[in-house]
């Protein structure tokens, strides 16, 4: 039992490392059939971050969004994580799920629709909700809940349609919450952050508003102590902020959706003058000099993106320059 756990954590770590567009939903559904409960965390992670790009896909892939089960799609429709800069996007990819097989699919409509957080549609979104009310899906299944987003969201209606009430309206189906939270892609900002000294906050600094706030570093407590001397930050093409402390072993990861830093597993070298730099979307790349010798580089490590711990980790023999990481 022991060997088949050891081969199931193996696989599971695998495909975390080589989850992509073209195998997100898969992997999910692989992770629910073998109920395992990271590996689901973090393909729905990876789904809500690259929603918009998946939305957007259909016949080209083998696997989309429309092939998740009921359960797999109300639950990454009601993330907060869940990365676009409208409502409209989770709208449409609730409808393209429903007409993928409108017969066994319709009665489930009103559940599905309750995922779409019907305050946060835009002026700009009118029309699309008024082009639903002439979906048959729509019509036969849950007509007055798309009437209902339009008059919540924008009043009278022009096209109140005098269809008969649809199956699936009843008692049973649960209001929307009035005041639910926005989701991560509406409410960000590009922010331009600041690292200061070890000791203080970092700061970040909205260029648009020019507002200026504070992010809580996780080398407080350690420079304090005078444990660190300094450190070497990179940011990778997700958003993903790594940071390093010198001269020790740690390594942190600040995940915008989460709004906190996660320690990854001390496996760098000790060594001073530490740089990092993303190289693919994959691997994070760290290069180290000897203390003595900082125009010469010693070593160099990859980090799994989507693993807490680094791999491939070693050394060279015999020291070369130090080229900047970029």
């Amino acid at each position: 039992m022991l060997h088949l756990e050891y081969v199931r954590e193996a696989c599971a770590s695998f495909l975390a490392h080589r989850l992509d567009l073209a195998n997100c939903t898969a992997i999910l559904k692989f992770a629910d059939s073998f109920d395992h409960h990271k590996l689901r965390s973090q393909a729905q992670s990876f789904i809500a971050h690259n929603f918009k790009q998946l939305s957007r896909m259909g016949s080209v892939r083998e696997e989309t969004l429309a092939d998740l089960t009921l359960a797999q799609l109300l639950a990454v429709l009601r993330l907060d994580s869940v990365d676009i800069e409208g409502e409209r996007t989770v709208c449409h990819v609730a409808v393209q799920w429903l007409e993928a097989t409108p017969k066994e699919r319709g009665p489930s409509a009103a559940e599905v629709f309750k995922c779409v957080r019907r305050a946060h549609f835009t002026d700009e979104d009118r029309d699309y909700l008024e082009g639903l009310l002439t979906k048959p899906i729509v019509k036969k299944h849950c007509l007055d809940l798309i009437e209902g987003a339009l008059q919540m969201r924008y009043g009278d209606m022009l096209h109140k349609s005098p269809a008969p009430k649809p199956e699936s309206s009843s008692g049973s189906v649960v209001p929307a919450a009035e005041n639910p939270p926005q989701r991560l892609g509406m409410c960000a900002k590009e922010m331009v952050i600041f690292f200061g000294h070890p000791r203080d906050p970092f700061l970040c600094y909205d260029a648009y508003s020019g507002d200026i706030y504070t992010m809580p570093s996780p080398l407080t407590s350690l420079a304090h102590t005078k444990a660190i001397t300094s450190s070497a930050v990179c940011l990778s093409p997700d958003h993903d902020i790594y940071l390093a402390a010198q001269p020790r072993k740690d390594l942190w990861v600040y995940k915008p959706a989460q709004n906190s830093w996660q320690q990854l597993a001390d496996h760098l070298l000790c060594y001073e003058g530490m740089d990092v730099a993303y190289l693919k979307w994959l691997h994070l790349h760290f290069g180290w000099v000897r203390p003595y010798y900082r125009n010469e580089m010693e070593g160099s490590g990859m980090l799994q993106q989507h693993s807490e711990e680094p791999v491939g980790i070693g050394g060279s023999t015999t020291p070369f320059k130090k080229y900047p990481l970029t």
